[in-house]
């Protein structure tokens, strides 16, 4: 569901923007890649009338919508994974 989407992108967002640790350069720039997918599904979306281009438009926004919260997803996994391993380390 789209509604869902963009609530997983939103939460995905906001841990970037809360994250400790994390160096300012990659969140902001994992963030804007998120912003952007985002806001090109919500534009492809609203200006879908069923055309063959409309169709490929929609499609490429969902493949890179769904590519920039894949990345943004391994970067939160690996860092939250590395924090643990240095605590446990600790």
């Amino acid at each position: 569901m789209p509604g869902q989407k963009g609530r997983r992108g939103e939460l995905t967002a906001r841990l970037l923007l809360f994250l400790g640790r994390m160096d300012t350069t990659t969140r902001e720039a994992l963030a804007r890649r998120l912003g952007r997918a985002e806001l090109e599904l919500q534009r492809a979306q609203r200006e879908s009338d069923g055309s063959p281009a409309a169709r490929t438009r929609l499609e490429a926004a969902r493949i890179e919508y769904r590519a920039a919260e894949h990345h943004a997803q391994q970067v939160l996994g690996a860092r939250v994974a590395l924090e643990v391993v240095e605590h446990l380390c600790a």
